[in-house]
């Protein structure tokens, strides 16, 4: 049957599902893309996208680029993104206290922006020598811990577009090799922790896990601390930052069942 024979309802949920599609294609994009790319990319008819993007325009959530006929997400999703960052971190800040209380070092709330993470918001407690980064501060995702968590929940063509061809080095354990970095990144995904052993800075190591929301958008919870309160605590560390990632979790409405390690359907975007 025909679109032209669908029900009213259907066609709406399928113009919906649509525009996503075509939301989506220009947000994991690493360029602007044509109304020729979105057509391939999402497999709909050129003129069903042209007519979308239209609309999108109008609402300023398509804006174009600066080459002829490139298209990017408009600046809509720029207030919006901000909304949401100002909803998040009342949210997840229980846990934040609550895992610093349990592990008695500092911990924080990050996002990943291009190829870096911003701190949205800290914990601190106790006394004595602490890891503290101030909010906003951002920092690169390839050597410290929240950012592999939030590197390894990207789809890998993505992420292997945006690498450049040695990552920068902070210390002599930061891992500069693109290669190496997405063969750790697969562990990390395995696994649902990742760590920062002195790769960021001599003296600190951190942890992190992920934190996903009922629409599987992603940030991070880590908790770092000074190298020596960290060795040989690593177990204990690891389930107890995986437990808060997973409450965290489904406090924002993530409803997932692979146990504590709460990650976005990655088998249709990782390849």
């Amino acid at each position: 049957m025909g679109s032209e024979g669908k029900a009213p309802g259907t066609k709406r949920v399928q113009s919906v599902i649509r525009t996503v599609e075509i939301l989506r294609a220009l947000g994991t994009a690493d360029e602007d893309l044509t109304l020729a790319d979105l057509a391939e990319r999402t497999g709909l008819p050129r003129s069903t996208v042209h007519r979308i993007v239209q609309t999108l325009q109008s609402v300023h959530f398509v804006a174009k680029g600066p080459g002829v006929g490139g298209l990017r997400l408009g600046p809509e999703f720029g207030r919006l993104a901000a909304n949401s960052r100002q909803a998040l971190t009342p949210t997840l800040r229980p846990f934040l206290e609550r895992l610093a209380r349990e592990i008695s070092e500092g911990t924080s709330l990050t996002l990943l922006e291009g190829l870096s993470v911003r701190f949205l918001d800290q914990a601190i407690v106790g006394q004595g020598l602490r890891a503290v980064t101030l909010v906003g501060t951002t920092f690169p995702a390839h050597c410290t811990a929240n950012g592999k968590i939030l590197l390894a929940a990207l789809p890998r063509a993505v992420l292997r577009a945006k690498l450049p061809d040695r990552l920068e080095s902070l210390t002599y354990h930061t891992i500069t090799d693109p290669e190496r970095l997405m063969v750790e990144l697969d562990r990390v995904a395995t696994e649902g922790v990742a760590f920062d052993r002195e790769e960021h800075g001599i003296g600190i190591s951190a942890l992190a896990a992920l934190v996903v929301d009922g629409a599987n958008n992603c940030a991070a919870i880590s908790a770092a601390m000074p190298t020596a309160s960290f060795e040989g605590r690593e177990e204990y560390l690891t389930e107890i930052v995986r437990t808060t990632a997973h409450d965290a979790s489904v406090a924002l409405g993530w409803s997932g069942s692979n146990g504590k390690s709460p990650w976005p359907n990655l088998n249709a975007t990782n390849d």
